[in-house]
Order: structure tokens, then C-alpha cells, then sequence
């Protein structure tokens, strides 16, 4: 008999943190800011230095929720700074990411992505020969691994394809 309750409560918890385990639901809202690490040099200009770190603030709305999967949309804004020719310009980059959210544990979810955007450079070339190696369209691929400490404050960091190779962040659930 005492085994018998053991293992209902066992099954209890198990089905309660299944049932509990979404991360997300669909009508979500996510605020995030991230820090990035990038790439010295974009392979085209050797002159081309950055300067301090990239910071990037984004919103997510999710729009569809099935299982474990949840899958979502955003707006991502970031600023960086680089060196030309020993002077320094900013660059805007905003950006539209599409995410793919799975839910692993009930605080844990990795994510995987696409976003297109485009980049306004600070730098105006005197020769339009002269490519600044930013500004204009760009798109990336990312990865990412989320950990909610608590219901509606989480950090993560994330892996792009693009100039921004790792980044680390925190995220507050709206």
C-alpha cells in the first residue's frame, strides 16, 4: 500500500513539471538585451578595427505554440562601433528574427533562428569604390540557450553566424 502512494506522488510531480514545462505559451512577449563578442576583421579590409562591445536589444512575440515547440517573431536593434582609416563611426543594424523555441526542462529552452535586417554604417566613403565592409542588407543564423531563473527573468547566450559570434544576455518575459 505504501509503495502504491509513493509511486502516485512520484507520477504527480512527473505529470506536474510535464504540464508545467512550456516556457512559452503563445501571446508571450520577451524583452532581451545582449552583449556581443564579434570578429576583429570582416575579411575584406584589414584596416577595419571594432571598437568596445556590440549591444543589442530586441523584442519577441510568440505567435505559435505546439508541445514543446513554440515559435516566434521580433524586432532586434543593435549598435557597434568600428575603425576606418583612424577615424570612428557608429553602425545601426535592425533586424527581423524569426525563432524556433524548444522547450527542454521546464526552465530551460534552446532556440534556433534567421533573421534578415540591414545595416545604416556611419561611414561615408569619399571613393564609392571604397567598400566600408557594413551597411546595407544582412541576415544571420543563430543558436541559443535560455535559463529561466525565475518565472519571467531568464539569461541566455547565442551563437550567430554573422559578425557577432557569441553573445550573452538576459531576457524579462512581459
Amino acid at each position: 500500500m505504501k509503495n502504491k502512494r509513493v509511486n502516485l506522488f512520484v507520477s504527480f510531480i512527473l505529470i506536474s513539471l510535464a504540464l508545467h514545462s512550456q516556457s512559452y505559451t503563445k501571446g508571450d512577449l520577451l524583452l532581451s538585451l545582449k552583449a556581443g563578442i564579434i570578429k576583429m576583421n570582416n575579411g575584406e579590409n584589414i584596416e577595419l578595427n571594432w571598437q568596445g562591445t556590440p549591444v543589442s536589444t530586441s523584442i519577441e512575440y510568440m505567435i505559435l505554440n505546439r508541445n514543446k515547440l513554440t515559435l516566434g517573431l521580433g524586432l532586434d536593434a543593435t549598435y557597434f562601433r568600428h575603425q576606418l582609416n583612424s577615424k570612428n563611426f557608429g553602425v545601426l543594424g535592425i533586424g527581423a528574427p524569426v525563432s524556433l523555441h524548444y522547450n527542454f526542462f521546464p526552465r530551460i529552452t534552446a532556440y534556433a533562428g534567421y533573421m534578415p535586417g540591414w545595416y545604416f554604417d556611419g561611414y561615408k566613403p569619399e571613393d564609392d569604390s571604397v567598400n566600408s565592409g557594413y551597411g546595407g542588407l544582412y541576415s544571420e543564423m543563430f543558436l541559443g540557450l535560455r535559463y529561466f531563473v525565475v518565472d519571467r527573468l531568464a539569461v541566455f547566450t547565442q551563437v550567430s553566424s554573422g559578425d557577432f559570434m557569441l553573445s550573452l544576455g538576459v531576457s524579462i518575459k512581459l
